[in-house]
């Protein structure tokens, strides 16, 4: 071969191999990326009161990103509790592409007496921008103490860079009106906020346990007219289940869907629909949709979401093949039961393993969910079970598929142990891990996105 012939050949080997890596480069970059948004820095922080332990997030119309810290903020002693109790925080995108998001803590708990402890949940945002959420304990008469809970409003200030307001809406005392709020609230066409409570409540006439500590749900109704007040109902009617298990989703019609949790012998864990009254003030209606048998059906349900034709889906943190939890879906039929599938069974290994919360329904019917283990990695994180999952699941002409979109890596690199739900914006999942982070050596949570 002539050098001519050695020089041709010699760049056309070039050309394939640079091809090679670019038509590589292409299918890597097209493939899921996940980075770190913001790293919580903890209460003790020197640059200022941070939170940790982040919750679900919410978005508005510019792309910020709104949610709590069940601890962090300035609640360490010197003020009205002697523990971290907790902030709200928004999270603002960067001016330039490529620049840093910013973190700004709107409200610390604590700062005002009786004012709440230990946020949970997500936030609900009205028109105005106003903020609403639950927090788990009360903090009452502003000394240490634990208290059922508040639900409260965070007001935005009337111009830039102000001082947002905090107000108490209502008080939960524990007898008639619930205890604990579990979070993950949702919203009605009227402004109606929903809710389910760990305890509380007086159904005397149960068998064991019985008494005022099964929990309910409760409705908070805005006032009527300005400068009103918000009225709390709650009811108890769960279709003979107890406990409920904290998540609630909302059809067009306003009625309510939730899990209860099992119970010794006597109580299974149950799906139930909550019809709500005919006129307002009247009794909501509580009916027994399915109830969970346990084993490889499954009974830890955590969390439900719909889509337009209120087919039910969601997660069960036990049961399925491999007894590491289920993706299951329950449909209406004609002759009003209701059917339940399993559309997926978790591995555990590279594959998650005890799914997280609600999931959420993008425009395509897609399924995104969270797993609190699984994903490889096992020694990285404190339990030795993985350090967690966001998974996907697609409904194809074979059936429904998974894909586990990232696993998490743990600190100081990534977060670890993702929170209930993510939320999907366009292309991109935002969502938040409870742990992780960089902030050595307590790695207080972080916001991630997946693009």
């Amino acid at each position: 071969m002539n050098s001519r012939s050695l020089s041709q050949l010699t760049r056309a080997l070039a050309v394939v191999i640079a091809a090679t890596l670019v038509l590589a480069g292409i299918a890597f970059a097209s493939g899921p990326q996940e980075k770190i948004l913001y790293s919580f820095q903890g209460s003790s922080a020197a640059s200022g009161q941070d939170g940790e332990g982040p919750n679900d997030l919410i978005s508005d119309a510019a792309g910020n990103l709104y949610g709590v810290t069940t601890g962090g903020g300035i609640c360490v002693l010197t003020h009205y509790q002697s523990y971290p109790c907790g902030t709200v925080f928004e999270l603002s995108p960067p001016i330039t592409v490529g620049g840093e998001w910013t973190e700004t803590v709107l409200y610390e708990f604590g700062t005002n007496a009786g004012d709440g402890t230990n946020p949970v949940g997500n936030l609900i945002r009205d028109k105005k921008g106003n903020l609403y959420g639950v927090t788990a304990y009360s903090g009452q008469n502003g000394v240490s103490g634990y208290g059922c809970g508040n639900f409260y409003e965070l007001s935005p200030p009337s111009q830039p860079g102000g001082v947002w307001t905090e107000t108490v809406l209502y008080n939960f005392q524990g007898n008639s009106d619930g205890c604990s709020p579990l979070g993950t609230l949702v919203v009605d066409s009227h402004g109606n906020i929903y809710g389910a409570t760990g305890g509380g409540g007086s159904l005397a006439s149960l068998p064991p346990p019985k008494g005022n500590d099964t929990g309910g749900i409760f409705q908070m109704a805005p006032p009527t007219s300005k400068g009103g007040s918000w009225t709390e109902s709650f009811t108890q009617s769960l279709g003979g289940g107890i406990y409920p298990g904290g998540p609630l989703t909302i059809d067009q019609q306003g009625n309510l869907y939730g899990a209860t949790r099992p119970y010794g012998t006597t109580y299974q864990a149950t799906i139930f629909q909550l019809i709500p009254p005919a006129s307002p003030g009247g009794t909501w209606t509580g009916t027994a949709l399915y109830s969970f048998p346990g084993g490889s059906d499954g009974s830890a349900v955590v969390g439900l979401n719909h889509d337009i034709k209120v087919t039910l889906y969601g997660v069960t943190q036990d049961g399925g093949t491999a007894g590491l939890g289920t993706v299951f879906k329950l449909v209406p039929t004609q002759n009003g039961s209701w059917t339940k599938i399993i559309l997926y069974s978790f591995q555990g290994g590279n594959d998650g393993a005890t799914p997280l919360g609600r999931m959420t329904l993008d425009y395509k019917g897609n399924l995104y969910g969270t797993t609190f283990g699984g994903g490889g990695n096992a020694t990285a994180c404190p339990y030795g079970n993985g350090c967690g999952t966001v998974f996907k699941l697609t409904h194809g002409t074979s059936g429904w598929s998974e894909q586990v979109t990232h696993r998490f890596q743990g600190s100081p690199a990534d977060g670890f142990y993702p929170s209930a739900r993510v939320l999907v914006v366009g292309e991109k999942i935002f969502g938040t891990t409870n742990e992780g982070g960089n902030v050595s050596p307590y790695f207080f949570g972080t916001v991630f996105e997946i693009e």
